[in-house]
C-alpha cells in the first residue's frame, strides 16, 4: 500500500505546520518582499529543468537570509543545487535541491559542501555554479523536487478544488514514476535521519505544492502559482528558517555524539570478530551516517546512553511501522563496554493493543526462553503522527514513536555456514515459540527467517564455531490466545508472505492460529535451503567463488529456480473481494507431503535431507485432517483456480564439499509437552487416514508443538553425533533473482506487512528480504486508486 494523501488548503497547512514558538511569527513584510531581487523571475526562461535550480536557490535563500537576521542563535540555512552530485558513487539517489544548516561549517565542508573542482568543471560560467552541493541524506533539512513541466509531475496542478473526490495525483505512467520517486526521497530522509516528519517542496513548471510526510501518510497543500503568488512559498521558507529542530521534525532525543564521546567509541576494541566488524562499520561510516547518543530508560537501572550510527536494517517504506534496527555502543553496560541493539519503530495506537515492550515483560515473567533480553525502552514522549487526523473515512490509527533496547548482539540467521547451525537456531526459536504459547498464551504471528537470530558471544573471538544460540525476535504483531478467539472484522492474517501458511494465503479472512505459525517454521527451513544449499536446481559451479556482480549474472540465468521461487513463495493475485490470495503451490505440496526442494545428496547432509522430508510428512498428516469445505464456507475469498506443478528440472549442483571442523556446542533439550520417547520420529499411521467426520473435533498434527519439535530434535541429535562440522552451504542463489521474477503483485507494496491498524484489507503482508531486495531500494508507485481525502469532508464519515 502506498502512502495516503490528504489535500489541504495552503493557509491551513501554514497555520498547522509552519509555525514556531521560538520567535514571534510574522510573514515577510510588503517592504521585505519588494526588496527581494529574484522571486522566481525568469524561472522557465532557460527552457530546461537544470537552469531552474539557481533561480529557485537564489529566491529561497533570500528568504532564509532574512530569517537568519531574526534568529537568536548562529544557525543559518541555505538551499543548494544537489541534482548532479550523489552522496557516493554507490548511491545514485538524488533529489534536486536541498536545504542544509550552516553550509560554511567544517561538517558541511566534509559532507554536503564538498564538491571538488573537477566534479563541477562542466558548470564553468553556469549560473548553477555558486549553488552546487552534494546529496547528503543524513544532513538535509528540507528537500525540493523540480520538474520543468507539469506533464511528468507527481501531482495535478490544474485544479485546486477541495471538493471531495477531486484527484490530486497524476494517474499516468510518468505521474506514477514521479510519485514513486517522491516516496523514495521521503523514505530516505526518514531512514537516514532521526525524524518524526519531513517537509518536501514539489515544484513543476511555475507551480508548487508543499508536502509534509509522517509514518501515516502525506499532507499536500493546494497549488502555489509562483508567477502570481510567489510570496506563499517565500513565506513558507522564511518560517522554516525560524523554526526549531523539533518544529522541523527532528527527534531531539537523538543528539550528535561529542568529539570526546567519539574518541571513546573509536578506541573500543570488541573481542568478538563479528562485533569488531560491526563496530568498525559504524565508525567508518560516521561522516554520512553520523553517530548519535540516545537514552535507554529503565525504571530499575535508570538512564543509560547508547550510541548509534549506520542502521543495520530498515523497512524501506514511507509509512507503517517503519522499523529501523541499530547496533549500539553500550559503553556503560552491566558487563562492561559491548555492543547491543536498538529497535526503532512506529507502533499503532489502538485500544487494548498490547505493546511489544509489554509482551516482552510478560514473556520474561513467565519464564520464556530463547528471547531477547530487553534492557529498556518504550514510547518516546510527544512523538505521534498527525496525518491520520485528516484522512477521514480511511480511519487509520495514530502511530507512536517507540524504541526497544536489547542486550544481546545477534547476527542474521542467513549468516550460518552449516545446515546444522541453521537447524539448531530454528529449533531454539521453536523453543521460544513453545514457551510463549504454553506458558504465556502468546502467539508470535510473524515467523520468518528475518525474525530468527544467532546470538553473538562477545567474549569469544569466533563464537559460531564454539556454540550456537538462536532466539526469536520481533513480537510486535503477537497476540494473546484470548484475542485470537475474536472474530475477524477484516483480513485477520499477519506475517511475511513467503513464510505464511498455505491456509493463511488461501483464506485471508482466517485469523492466525498455532498451526499457521508452526507451518511457517517449516517454510523458513525450505526457503533457506533453496537459497543457501545445493539442490536439483542449483546452477552455481562447485568450488567457484563469485563476486556479487557475477553471482547476480549467474543466478539470473537460472530461470527454473527463479520461476520456482516466485511460484512457491511470492505469487499472488487480487481476489474478487479485494483481498490478495496465494499459496497454490504450497497447498499442493502440503497435501501431498512433497517438499519444494530436492537437496543434492552428494553435498547435503543426511540429517538435513531427512529433516525436510519428515517436516513435509507432518504437513501431509496435518492437511489430511483439515475440513476445506468448512473453511471455504467461513473464510474463502475465492476458490483455487490452478494447481501448478513444481519444476524439478535444472542442472545438477556442484557444491563446496565437506570441510572438517569441530561441532559447536548446542543446548539441546526436548521440550515437547507430551512426547518423551527418544526413538526417532515417525508420522503415526492414524494421522495418515482420511479426515474424521466434520462433527468430531480432532487434534491435528500441528495443533501442538510436540511433533514438529521432535522432528527437529532428532535431526539435531544426528547432527551432534558427527565428528566434524559440515560446511554444506553455497553462495546466495537468490541474489539478483528479483530482476527476472516479480516478487510482489502489481500495485501492492511488498515492504509492508498486515497490521492491526490497517483498514485496507487488500494490502499484502510484507515480503521476505533477499539479497536483491536489500540492494535495491524499491518503493512501489503511488497509484491513482489510493483514497485521497480532501479538507472539510472528514467529519461526514
Amino acid at each position: 500500500m502506498g502512502p495516503n494523501y490528504y489535500h489541504m488548503a495552503y493557509d491551513r497547512f501554514m497555520s498547522l505546520f509552519a509555525t514556531t514558538t521560538a520567535h514571534d511569527v510574522h510573514d515577510l513584510s510588503d517592504e521585505e518582499l519588494k526588496g527581494m531581487k529574484h522571486k522566481f523571475s525568469g524561472l522557465l526562461d532557460g527552457k530546461s529543468e537544470p537552469l531552474m535550480y539557481p533561480i529557485i536557490c537564489e529566491s529561497l535563500n533570500e528568504a532564509l537570509n532574512l530569517a537568519a537576521q531574526r534568529r537568536k542563535d548562529d544557525v543559518k540555512y541555505r538551499f543548494m543545487d544537489v541534482a548532479d552530485w550523489p552522496e557516493s558513487s554507490a548511491d545514485d539517489l538524488k533529489i534536486d535541491i536541498a536545504m542544509y544548516p550552516n553550509p560554511d561549517s567544517p561538517r558541511a565542508k566534509e559532507t554536503y559542501n564538498n564538491v571538488d573542482t573537477s566534479q563541477k568543471a562542466h558548470l564553468e560560467d553556469s549560473p548553477r555554479l555558486p549553488h552546487v552541493g552534494r546529496n547528503a541524506w543524513a544532513w538535509m533539512t528540507v528537500g525540493i523536487e523540480v520538474k520543468y513541466t507539469t506533464v511528468k509531475s507527481a501531482f495535478l496542478f490544474e485544479n485546486s478544488s477541495l471538493e471531495e473526490e477531486t484527484p490530486i495525483l497524476r494517474n499516468s505512467k510518468e505521474g506514477k514514476e514521479s510519485q514513486t520517486q517522491l516516496s523514495k526521497y521521503a523514505t530516505e530522509m526518514m531512514i537516514r535521519q532521526h525524524r518524526t516528519f519531513v517537509f518536501i517542496v514539489y515544484i513543476a513548471s511555475d507551480q508548487a505544492r508543499l508536502t509534509r510526510w509522517d509514518r501515516v501518510g502525506c499532507i499536500v497543500s493546494t497549488p502555489i502559482n509562483l508567477a502570481k503568488e510567489s510570496w506563499k512559498l517565500l513565506n513558507f521558507v522564511y518560517r522554516l528558517g525560524l523554526m526549531s529542530n523539533d518544529e522541523l521534525g527532528y527527534d531531539t532525543t537523538a543528539v550528535l555524539a561529542t568529539e570526546e564521546e567519539l574518541k571513546e567509541l573509536i578506541a573500543f576494541r570488541p573481542m568478538n570478530d563479528y562485533a569488531a566488524k560491526r563496530a568498525k562499520e559504524i565508525i567508518d561510516n560516521r561522516v554520512y551516517h553520523p553517530i548519535h547518543k540516545v537514552i535507554c530508560s529503565n525504571e530499575l537501572t535508570g538512564d543509560t546512553p547508547h550510541f548509534i550510527g549506520k542502521h543495520s536494517s530498515a523497512s524501506y517504506s514511507p509509512t507503517g511501522r517503519a522499523t529501523i534496527g541499530y547496533v549500539t555502543f553500550n559503553m556503560r553496560g552491566k558487563n562492561g563496554p559491548r555492543l547491543s541493539f536498538r529497535k526503532d519503530y512506529w507502533r499503532p495506537v489502538l485500544p487494548n493493543l498490547r505493546t511489544e515492550l509489554g509482551i516482552y515483560e510478560l514473556l520474561k515473567a513467565k519464564g520464556v526462553r530463547r528471547i531477547a533480553t530487553v534492557i529498556g525502552g518504550g514510547d518516546i514522549a510527544n512523538q505521534r503522527t498527525v496525518t491520520q487526523k485528516y484522512l477521514g473515512r480511511r480511519k487509520l490509527a495514530e502511530r507512536a514513536h517507540c524504541h526497544i533496547f536489547i542486550e544481546e548482539l545477534a547476527r542474521p540467521l542467513a549468516d550460518y555456514t552449516s545446515s546444522g547451525v541453521m537447524i539448531a537456531a530454528v529449533y531454539h526459536a521453536l523453543e521460544a515459540h513453545h514457551d510463549a504459547w504454553v506458558k504465556a498464551d502468546i502467539l508470535h504471528r510473524d515467523i520468518s527467517a528475518n525474525n530468527i537470530m544467532l546470538i553473538v558471544n562477545q567474549d569469544a573471538h569466533d563464537d559460531v564455531s564454539v556454540s550456537v544460540r538462536g532466539m526469536l525476535i520481533d513480537w510486535d504483531l503477537s497476540k494473546h490466545r484470548d484475542d485470537l478467539k475474536n472474530e475477524a472484522t477484516q483480513a485477520g492474517r499477519s506475517g511475511t508472505w513467503a513464510f505464511m501458511s498455505a491456509i493463511s494465503l488461501q483464506y485471508p479472512l482466517k485469523p492466525n492460529e498455532l498451526a499457521d505459525d508452526l507451518e511457517s517454521f517449516i517454510h523458513v527451513v525450505t526457503y533457506l535451503s533453496l537459497q543457501w544449499h545445493h539442490h536439483d536446481q542449483t546452477s552455481l559451479e562447485r568450488g567457484k567463488s563469485y563476486s556479487l556482480d557475477t553471482l547476480a549474472e549467474a543466478n539470473t540465468m537460472n530461470h527454473d529456480l527463479a520461476e520456482h521461487i516466485h511460484e512457491q513463495y511470492e505469487k499472488s493475485k487480487l481476489g474478487p473481494d479485494g483481498l490478495y490470495i496465494g499459496g497454490v503451490h504450497k497447498l499442493k505440496d502440503n497435501k501431498l507431503g512433497n517438499p519444494p526442494i530436492k537437496l543434492e545428496p552428494r553435498y547435503a547432509s543426511s540429517y538435513h535431507i531427512d529433516l525436510v522430508n519428515n517436516l513435509y510428512q507432518l504437513l501431509k498428516a496435518h492437511y489430511a485432517t483439515i475440513d476445506f469445505e468448512a473453511l471455504a464456507l467461513r473464510y474463502s475469498s475465492s476458490q483455487i483456480t490452478e494447481l501448478a506443478t513444481v519444476n524439478e528440472g535444472g542442472p545438477k549442483a556442484q557444491g563446496k564439499g565437506i570441510i572438517p571442523a569441530p561441532i559447536p556446542d548446542i543446548d539441546l533439550e526436548l521440550v515437547t509437552s507430551n512426547t518423551t520417547s527418544k526413538a526417532p520420529f515417525v508420522v503415526p499411521k492414524q494421522l495418515q487416514m482420511q479426515p474424521p467426520p466434520t462433527n468430531e473435533l480432532a487434534q491435528r498434527t500441528l495443533d501442538t508443538h510436540d511433533a514438529i519439535i521432535r522432528v527437529f530434535y532428532d535431526a539435531l541429535v544426528d547432527f551432534k553425533s558427527r565428528s566434524s562440522l559440515p560446511f554444506d552451504t553455497t553462495q546466495d542463489q537468490f541474489h539478483g533473482l528479483s530482476e527476472i521474477a516479480p516478487m510482489t503483485p502489481k500495485g501492492a507494496s511488498g515492504a509492508k506487512r498486515k497490521s492491526q491498524s490497517s483498514a485496507n484489507t487488500g494490502s499484502k503482508p510484507k515480503k521476505a528480504k533477499s539479497s536483491a531486495a536489500d540492494d535495491t531500494k524499491n518503493v512501489q508507485a503511488v497509484s491513482g486508486d489510493l483514497y485521497v481525502v480532501v479538507e472539510g469532508k472528514e467529519d461526514r464519515h
